[in-house]
């Protein structure tokens, strides 16, 4: 019997395929047949993908693209063009998943004119050239589906649906339902025991954490599942430093090979990374004047000078910076640069010299990759397999460039660098060889992963339910006899309670935390939406892995 487990999210997916493979690893098995497990979203691209639709599908970047020459076109005083594209776009995604009518939807606002007419134009568009966002494909698909035109599997076991969905994933769940056996997978029977904790302020929290962590690691041989929550990504560092200290202390040693046992859901920016960082400073240079962030970034780079180039290109930038020079031809940064780096330098002018002036995004992309070569980065030798990753996912994004050729025409090259950063803005975590037990996730990726403790971090009334941001291009009364969650404090409250109530049911032992105060001192509240006795401060840390 043909068997598809769809999840509720990429993360759970990924968790249920780790899972089953460590399950056949422990029993022995040297092979296996592995279940077909994917999320939602994944399987409705793949599915779609499957049908040869000449519809196009467009890239959350692609439909940026269109919503910004749209506003830029009607509004160029903006003072910020793309936070205002980033804003309307996350408005039609949303209408598109609750299927609102934007022929009927009233106006009073300016800004909710503003978004109908840029709307218009942006659909006319894509009418004209066949083009499709993600949240049109459930619809579609769940058509496609009744009609019969599509094979299906016999059973479909459905994991991390018990919460409410959109109207789109509704709608082709029941299409599923309708034409095969669907089920939901049954949980597992917990009674967990839940902890409130109180430490004084966010490190003391985030050391706890981190000590729990590597105490359970160190308590038996086949280590626990374990899930971390942690709603405020900015607080990503802080966290990532308490469990480099107590769980993986060898990741501060240089050269040691052994990776860390955790894994993010939602990984940095690719262009948050060193390495990245150093082919977009070579990117940015440009033969008239260049600002000197620019150069520092692009002498300092220890990937783009190995070896004696190094020491030379870092004295150079020293130079500089005691010049007090703002911006630099590149022609005069060759002149007063040592042999070694004038020497790169040059074949790095010689490939300038030949780039157009306008050219499409796929041009741009041969002309950077071009710039990549001609000063040889990454570097030589072998790359470590994190860095290899990465270095491929550029690529790869860098190839994504050229999708952008009908949607942009012909661009100069500081345009195609913008388009280029914004691919690079996408998280990325690169895959690791080694058994990671513990996962770090947002509230909305944990819930319903499999484990066995469940750490919340600041679960605070700012985070849990956190104050609803319902979008002012839509109108609000629309918003809420649609159904939207944020259009309203009662449905707002009522998904983050459901949000809660989900994570509390998937472990044995869950530990919520609240520290007393933030950084500023000011007291933090805990979230009444978690059933936990709170107790006024955390334990002491235990001692951390040797």
């Amino acid at each position: 019997m043909s068997e598809l487990r769809l999840t509720a999210t990429d993360a759970l997916a990924r968790a249920l395929r780790q899972q089953h493979a460590l399950d056949q690893r422990r029993a022995g098995r040297a092979v296996w047949e592995a279940p077909r497990i994917v999320s939602l979203e994944q399987w409705v691209a793949d599915t779609w993908a499957e049908t040869w639709p000449q519809e196009q599908l467009l890239s959350g970047s692609q439909g940026l693209a269109l919503w910004l020459a749209a506003i830029e076109r009607d509004n160029p005083g903006l003072l910020s063009t793309l936070a205002c594209a980033r804003a309307a776009l996350a408005a039609e995604r949303l209408l598109l998943r609750y299927r609102l009518d934007a022929a009927r939807l009233p106006a009073y606002s300016a800004e909710e004119r503003a978004w109908l007419d840029w709307h218009a134009q942006v659909r006319r568009r894509m009418d004209q050239q066949g083009w499709l966002l993600a949240e049109e494909l459930p619809w579609r698909l769940a058509r496609i589906i009744d009609a019969g035109d599509i094979a299906l599997p016999q059973q479909v076991v459905l994991h991390g649906f018990d919460g409410p969905l959109d109207p789109a994933a509704a709608a082709l769940l029941q299409a599923l339902a309708r034409r095969c056996r669907c089920r939901r997978a049954e949980p597992p029977a917990i009674a967990p025991v839940r902890l409130g904790l109180r430490p004084s302020v966010r490190v003391a929290q985030y050391r706890y954490v981190a000590a729990t962590i590597a105490e359970r690691l160190r308590r038996t041989e086949t280590p626990p599942r374990i899930v971390v929550v942690l709603p405020d990504a900015a607080q990503r560092l802080a966290l990532e430093a308490a469990l480099l200290d107590h769980v993986a202390p060898w990741r501060l040693r240089i050269g040691n090979p052994h990776g860390a046992p955790w894994r993010w859901s939602q990984g940095l920016p690719l262009a948050a990374q060193p390495l990245i960082d150093s082919a977009q400073a070579l990117l940015a240079l440009q033969p008239g004047l260049n600002d000197f962030d620019t150069l520092s970034r692009l002498l300092l780079s220890p990937v783009l000078w190995p070896g004696p180039a190094s020491e030379a290109a870092a004295e150079l930038e020293t130079g500089l910076r005691r010049r007090g020079w703002p911006r630099l031809r590149l022609s005069m940064l060759i002149r007063v640069a040592p042999a070694a780096v004038a020497e790169a330098l040059s074949r790095l002018a010689a490939v300038l010299a030949t780039e157009p002036r306008r050219a499409l995004p796929s041009r741009w992309a041969q002309a950077f990759e071009q710039r990549l070569q001609a000063l040889g980065w990454p570097g030589p030798g072998q790359l470590p397999s994190a860095a290899f990753q990465r270095v491929r996912e550029l690529r790869r994004r860098l190839a994504r460039l050229g999708a952008f050729d009908r949607l942009l025409g012909e661009i100069d090259a500081s345009r195609a660098r913008f388009w280029f950063d914004e691919l690079l803005h996408a998280g990325f975590e690169p895959r690791a060889d080694h058994e990671q037990p513990l996962l770090i996730a947002d509230p909305a990726q944990a819930v319903a992963l499999p484990c066995d403790l469940l750490l919340v971090c600041d679960a605070s009334v700012d985070a849990f339910p956190g104050r609803a941001a319902p979008t002012p291009f839509l109108a609000i009364e629309a918003q809420r006899a649609a159904g939207v969650p944020e259009a309203s404090a009662e449905t707002h409250r009522a998904a983050a309670l459901a949000q809660a109530a989900a994570l509390c049911a998937q472990a044995g032992e869950i530990q919520v935390l609240v520290p007393a105060v933030d950084e500023r001192g000011a007291e933090l509240l805990p979230s009444a939406l978690f059933d936990v006795d709170w107790q006024p401060d955390a334990p002491q840390p235990r001692a951390s892995l040797s």
